[in-house]
């Protein structure tokens, strides 16, 4: 099978749904806006791989543009792809183990099908497990913030905590945060380091300053 047989079944059995849950289509992307919460669902193909991906991502509008650090740019969030998110995931098909998120074309017709459904079986369960985390700002957001002083992230994750604690205005939260990262930054994240210390020294440097165009 290819891209066009596949994408008619998406169109026809699972790109419905993500419509009636609310989700605007351009493209192959499906976007939607609840209060300052973006979420994003991105199919994108791989022609030469024979397999396409359903990714996922979810932003905070108070961030602003993302990479790797707020930038100070305003979203343009008509354009945004699931890799312009600050939070990440995938559909994943659990062929072959549990993190590979490809989704094959398939040889025939009739698997064609029957991944597409069972895609469309696995849409609430998978998709449920990472939107409904954080689904309020700011509540859901800061709760996550207070777990990972609990149970520590990543040091880019905890930085990015970081910045959700500041829009939210909990000025030692941040504090708090960028400390337990720091600890554990390696040696080479110097980029990494020199911001978290930067929190610590002025937690108010977290704050998310948005430039409007």
């Amino acid at each position: 099978m290819d891209k066009k047989v596949i994408s008619k079944l998406l169109q026809r059995q699972f790109y419905p749904i993500l419509k009636a849950q609310g989700f605007i289509k351009k493209g192959d992307v499906f976007r939607q806006v609840e209060g300052e919460v973006i979420r994003i669902v991105d199919i994108q193909h791989s022609i030469k791989r024979h397999c396409f991906q359903v990714n996922l991502g979810i932003h905070l509008i108070p961030l602003g543009e993302y990479v790797m650090r707020c930038t100070g740019n305003a979203l343009d969030i008509e354009k945004m792809r699931d890799f312009d998110c600050a939070w990440r995931s995938s559909i994943l098909p659990y062929l072959i183990n549990d993190h590979d998120n490809d989704w094959s074309y398939t040889t025939n017709e009739q698997d064609a099908n029957e991944m597409v459904q069972f895609l469309v079986s696995e849409w609430n369960r998978q998709s449920q497990n990472f939107f409904n985390q954080l689904a309020h700002w700011p509540e859901d957001f800061l709760k996550k913030a207070h777990q990972a002083c609990i149970n520590p992230l990543h040091p880019a994750h905890m930085c990015t905590l970081c910045y959700v604690a500041g829009a939210a205005g909990d000025l030692q939260l941040v504090k708090t945060l960028a400390e337990i990262a720091l600890d554990a930054v390696p040696e080479r994240a110097t980029s990494l380091k020199e911001r978290l210390a930067s929190f610590i020294q002025d937690p108010n440097s977290a704050i998310p300053q948005i430039i409007d165009e």
